[in-house]
């Protein structure tokens, strides 16, 4: 049952104190940040507001964690330490360069509301130095019918029916690489055919850059109306040497 409590002349819900509640958290550290020293060699630890503050906000990450079914549970106990493995590397990685369709296990701890979470497989779209362009793979999105969920199966690799989904794009460093995925034989590495990937260029073009797809559609028109015109020409060759032939032959 919701409590509500009084202000003034009206009541204010429990989610409004919240509200409240959150936003002047946010403002006293914002403040805080405002005053902070650059110089300054204080560390964190040594504030004690921010200390007990950031106590309170991991106790309330637990008990949350502690309420979660146990398979959820588990994939967040793996996810963090993930998290926590990446804050305490010091020592600077190499990583390996993907090629475009490559699938990898990603790991996407440290979502937002119905953001994909847990580790999924996803398609290397594109390799920048330690950062990849990824579209991660789901099972629970496929035969969705959405225009930017492109449905693949076993044909195509993967174990079970599944989809790219391209809504959820993102560009991520290579830590969140679990691992890469391996085609049936377990020793080549998947990667996606190029009518795959072709179907994603296209789907990427005309739904995140609608300017420049009417641009290559219009593009793409012109040539083959052009290839057309070709190949009459052509035709029109042959039957002109034809007929030269058959000139000559008379003469």
């Amino acid at each position: 049952m919701k409590q509500n409590v009084k202000k003034g002349k009206g009541t204010v819900s429990n989610s409004e104190q919240e509200k409240i509640k959150r936003k002047k958290f946010k403002q006293k550290y914002r403040r805080k940040l405002e005053n902070v020293d650059k110089e300054s060699a204080i560390k964190f630890r040594e504030d004690a507001e921010s200390v007990i503050d950031t106590k309170k906000l991991l106790d309330e990450l637990f008990f949350n964690m502690l309420s979660l079914p146990i398979e959820d549970g588990i994939k967040w106990l793996l996810g963090l330490e993930e998290y926590v493995q990446d804050k305490s590397e010091k020592e600077r990685l190499n990583y390996r360069r993907y090629q475009r369709g490559h699938v990898v296990e990603l790991e996407l701890f440290g979502h937002f509301s119905e953001e994909l979470t847990f580790s999924h497989p996803a398609v290397v779209l594109y390799n920048e130095k330690n950062f990849v362009l990824v579209a991660p793979v789901t099972s629970g999105k496929f035969g969705s019918g959405k225009p930017l969920h492109i449905d693949v199966g076993q044909e195509d690799g993967f174990s079970k029916n599944c989809a790219i989904v391209l809504d959820a794009m993102k560009l991520v460093h290579k830590q969140r690489i679990l691992y890469q995925h391996k085609q049936s034989d377990r020793v080549s590495n998947l990667k996606l055919d190029d009518t795959v990937l072709d179907k994603i260029d296209k789907l990427i073009l005309e739904h995140y850059l609608p300017v420049t797809y009417q641009k290559v559609q219009s593009l793409e028109g012109e040539l083959n109306n052009q290839k057309l015109q070709y190949e009459e020409l052509q035709q029109e060759l042959v039957e002109l040497k034809k007929e030269l032939e058959n000139y000559k032959q008379k003469v």
